[in-house]
């Protein structure tokens, strides 16, 4: 069924309509989905590809040419393969890419309870796929990090999607210009200096890499607020106004590395991935991981580690050292069982306590 534009025709900019329909006879577009500030998708399906493609178009200015041209080579698994990018008229450009049904990691963090092992390997991937882009010949910047421009696909790998901020990096300087996309993972050297690093795409990752752990990051501005900047907020009139200070409580919130609370993980994040998860979010980017290369190895050097997760607010751990353990709320406290085969009985090296106490003592046996 043909694609009514009719509907839409008044909020798409005349370029990007131009563009589709040079495209339609390829492409049957079925879908329209509005990303506001961030571009329009259209999806639909590729007659000589034969599947299911998205089109994304991004607003880039005029100088947005080898980017594109970069982006479009490149080749890894994750990275969501872009099939065709080009630059139209108007400072619009698109990337034609494939269509992934799992939705993005923002999804796949709010349906499901990602173990701990699981949640490292989804890290590990994103910092794969940002090497390539970081490394020659490409050496490209991706500047818009969070979970909902990362895509999950059915063996729970990521793929960086979304490249409508990407820029590359000149060879006579080591950084860019800041984006002005999401505030909440805008690194400070973007608010101080609108300057914009390898070290920037770091800091990005271990904030989604907190979220993935199971760490508190509130998408709604007003949670940021204390009670004296509420009364502030509150005073003021204009939306503009009101972005403006929501960016300055974020960026002093950076500042003084107080952007993650470490407090709000699962006990069983001890303080190896916390000292991670610190560096990377380090305020002053030189003492953040400066490669995808560093912050590879500080995971790799974590070790063999229980993998961990929560079901139904029972701690599991599944087949380490071919034993299964569970810790569950009983009468008196906290009590850790271990699968003998013929069922569940309690641990006898570990103590009926508070969950915190369990947990640690678990750890202490595993180590």
């Amino acid at each position: 069924m043909e694609f009514n534009y009719s509907n839409i025709s008044e909020q798409i900019p005349k370029e990007i309509l131009s563009a589709l329909e040079s495209l339609r006879r390829d492409i049957e577009v079925d879908e329209y989905i509005d990303k506001g500030g961030n571009g329009h998708i259209f999806l639909g399906y590729h007659q000589i590809f034969k599947e299911r493609i998205a089109i994304k178009f991004y607003y880039s200015g005029e100088n947005f040419h080898k980017e594109v041209q970069l982006m479009s080579s490149i080749s890894h698994k994750n990275i969501l393969k872009v099939w065709d990018a080009r630059t139209i008229d108007g400072g619009w450009a698109y990337f034609l890419t494939s269509e992934l049904k799992n939705g993005d990691l923002d999804d796949y963090i709010n349906n499901n309870r990602i173990s701990l092992r699981k949640g490292l390997k989804i890290v590990r991937s994103i910092l794969d796929g940002l090497s390539t882009m970081h490394s020659p010949p490409f050496f490209l910047v991706h500047r818009d990090l969070k979970p909902a421009n990362i895509l999950v696909n059915d063996k729970g790998y990521a793929k960086i999607a979304d490249f409508g901020s990407i820029k590359r990096l000149p060879e006579d300087q080591p950084y860019v210009s800041g984006s002005n996309h999401a505030s909440l993972y805008t690194p400070p050297e973007s608010y101080e200096r609108n300057i914009y690093n390898i070290s920037s795409d770091l800091y990005q990752v271990g904030l989604v890499m907190y979220q993935i752990l199971g760490g508190n990051l509130p998408y709604d501005p007003l949670k940021w607020f204390n009670n004296r900047e509420m009364k502030k907020y509150k005073k003021l009139e204009s939306d503009f106004e009101k972005s403006k200070f929501v960016d300055n409580v974020l960026y002093n919130r950076a500042k003084r590395e107080k952007l993650i609370d470490l407090n709000t993980l699962p006990l069983y994040c001890d303080s190896k991935i916390k000292r991670i998860l610190r560096k990377a979010t380090r305020a002053n980017y030189s003492r953040r991981y400066n490669t995808t290369a560093e912050f590879l190895y500080a995971i790799h050097n974590l070790g063999e580690i229980p993998d961990w997760k929560i079901k139904d607010n029972i701690i599991y751990i599944e087949n380490y050292n071919n034993k299964d353990y569970r810790i569950m709320e009983c009468k008196n406290g906290y009590v850790c069982k271990k699968n003998v085969g013929s069922g569940w009985r309690k641990e006898p090296k570990i103590k009926i306590g508070s969950k915190k106490e369990v947990v640690l003592k678990l750890m202490e046996l595993f180590s």
